[in-house]
């Protein structure tokens, strides 16, 4: 799973989210993108999602898999969406979830035209802005799952700004919460908890149902359950390998699983050859520790009545 920031951000604020995905059992990266004083993201999102793509690519080799999901907040989902649609990225993201981000533009961005030397990205966020006319939702790849979160009490990015078309096609779907401001997408437990329902409601891009859910009720919408053991299977017969559908090596995350609380379906991951081997060193660090006790003479019995 690769996590992408927004817009005057840096990858710490996606910090406490990745750290709730390391407890259920994924295993999430971050990608530093640069910007207002080589930290603060501002650059164009066309220079942005290059650098996602070289992520990208590399967590692919490091990781022997074929595919990655995505997790892009605020300006982080329109990064993600350039690098599917426009950069072949459609050939290695399974689905992109977006939290807040304004696919129709947001207002707040008009003054990026003013300013547009300094943050060129904020202008590309405006609505109507040549950015958002190329990445129609009708040209979004089928084979790419794109799910769309936002929230009525969002002041910066509205529903108005984040929805999808969802009639193009069942591979888009909106889901919209009764409340929770523009960062609760990053702080939220029971946000993260419908990322994590839609990441592991595995099914075929084309299949068809409701993509909409709206909550009308103060209760967060929550998605369809799962259970693990199907979704595995079917994973396992039908799906290519994603990172965040099983551990990582961890020295190969940014957020190394160790607290011990990996899923069931997620610890099969040592191989056989690797389990042999703990077993036989086990063995041997047994026998050294045996051949370097004293050796002792057994006590002198007394005799028994039998042997007088």
């Amino acid at each position: 799973m690769l996590l992408l920031h927004g817009f005057l951000a840096t990858p710490r604020v996606v910090s406490r989210l990745a750290a709730r995905f390391r407890r259920w059992g994924y295993c999430g990266h971050a990608v530093e993108l640069g910007g207002v004083f080589g930290r603060f993201n501002a650059r164009p999102v066309e220079d942005l999602a290059r650098i996602v793509a070289e992520r990208v690519e590399q967590l692919v080799y490091d990781h022997r898999c074929e595919r990655v999901d995505l997790v892009g907040h605020s300006e982080g989902g329109l990064i993600g969406r350039y690098y599917v649609q426009r950069l072949n990225g459609a050939s290695r993201v399974g689905h992109l979830v977006t939290l807040g981000t304004p696919h129709r533009g947001t207002p707040w961005a008009y003054p990026g035209y003013l300013f547009r030397r300094v943050v060129p990205s904020l202008q590309q966020m405006a609505p109507g802005s040549r950015l958002l006319r190329d990445l129609g939702d009708d040209s979004f790849p089928r084979s790419v799952r794109l799910t769309s979160i936002y929230s009525q009490s969002d002041p910066l990015c509205p529903p108005s700004s984040c929805r999808l078309e969802v009639r193009e096609g069942a591979h888009l779907k909106n889901i919209e919460l009764p409340r929770g401001g523009h960062l609760a997408f990053l702080f939220n437990a029971s946000i993260s908890s419908i990322i994590r329902r839609e990441l592991e409601s595995w099914e075929q891009p084309n299949a068809a149902g409701a993509r909409f859910v709206s909550a009308a009720s103060s209760r967060p919408p929550m998605a369809t359950p799962v259970d693990n053991r199907t979704q595995s299977a079917a994973r396992a017969a039908s799906a290519p390998g994603r990172v965040g559908e099983r551990p990582c090596n961890p020295n190969l995350c940014l957020i190394e699983v160790s607290d011990g609380t990996l899923s069931a379906n997620r610890m099969q991951t040592r191989s056989r050859e690797e389990t042999m081997s703990d077993r036989s060193m086990r063995g041997k660090n047994t026998g050294d520790r045996l051949a370097r006790l004293p050796h002792r003479e057994p006590p002198n019995e007394a005799p028994t009545a039998a042997t007088r």
